[in-house]
């Protein structure tokens, strides 16, 4: 969810339904950090909008609701408008919340850019990475100074982090 106030922005003057829509502006990059994470590709996209008026007159499409069918026959909701309040708590609501499903048990996914956070539960815990008893964690306190594992050399288990300070976030 974006701010209000770009409603007075310049964002009433190209923010225009043949221009673009809040799905277009920032949902698209949900659908690309659902690719990311699991690897899937979208094979299905429906997206529904509500016009409404800029305060220079100009119509535009203020809010979207879009329906991201995946190749495994998943599905992704993604809500997005220009209307978070001007003074409310930050700049934005932005986030993603995953439920996935094993033939066991399921596991979650839930970053909030709002508080520039995720917490996360295993499919597995006994196979993954569980800094707690209960296969669950949010991570949000040490989450910007993770690092991504990297090798020095093809087959070496030697981890480099990404810069001094930085620890790994997974093993």
């Amino acid at each position: 969810m974006e701010p209000y106030y770009y409603r007075r922005s310049n964002f009433q003057n190209w923010f225009l339904p043949e221009a673009t829509d809040p799905f277009t502006y920032v949902g698209c990059h949900y659908v690309d950090l659902v690719m990311f994470i699991t690897g899937l590709r979208p094979v299905e996209v429906a997206v529904s909008g509500v016009r409404g008026t800029f305060p220079n007159g100009n119509e535009g499409i203020l809010w979207s609701l879009a329906s991201v069918r995946w190749d495994n026959g998943a599905l992704l909701s993604v809500a997005n408008g220009l209307g978070y309040p001007d003074h409310a708590a930050g700049s934005n609501d932005q986030g993603l919340v995953m439920y996935c499903e094993g033939p066991e048990s399921s596991g979650m996914i839930v970053h909030d850019d709002h508080h520039r956070g995720v917490a996360h539960s295993y499919l597995e815990p006994e196979r993954g990475f569980v800094p707690s008893a209960t296969g669950s964690t949010r991570s949000r306190r040490w989450w910007p100074r993770c690092a991504a594992w990297k090798t020095r050399r093809a087959g070496s288990p030697e981890a480099r982090p990404g810069r001094p300070g930085s620890r790994p976030c997974a093993r």
